[in-house]
């Protein structure tokens, strides 16, 4: 899953460091899911991440808040 952001006609973060990208996974029921990292990402601030079958069991909402940077 990819986050972008565009400002007027363009994407506003192409490198993906201007934002904070915060990755939320909730399960079927719709539950947050507190204890999930995406694979192989160690960390859920990156504009990409890999979903794999593991992330997904018969049924996944994903979500991604942004926020700007301290830089």
């Amino acid at each position: 899953l990819k986050c972008l952001v565009y400002k007027g006609d363009g994407e506003d973060d192409t490198n993906g460091t201007k934002y904070i990208y915060t990755w939320t996974k909730y399960n079927k029921a719709g539950t947050k899911v507190e204890d999930w990292t995406p694979t192989p990402v160690k960390t859920n601030t990156n504009k990409e991440i890999t979903i794999t079958s593991n992330d997904v069991d018969s049924k996944a909402t994903f979500s991604c808040a942004i926020t700007k940077s301290a830089n």
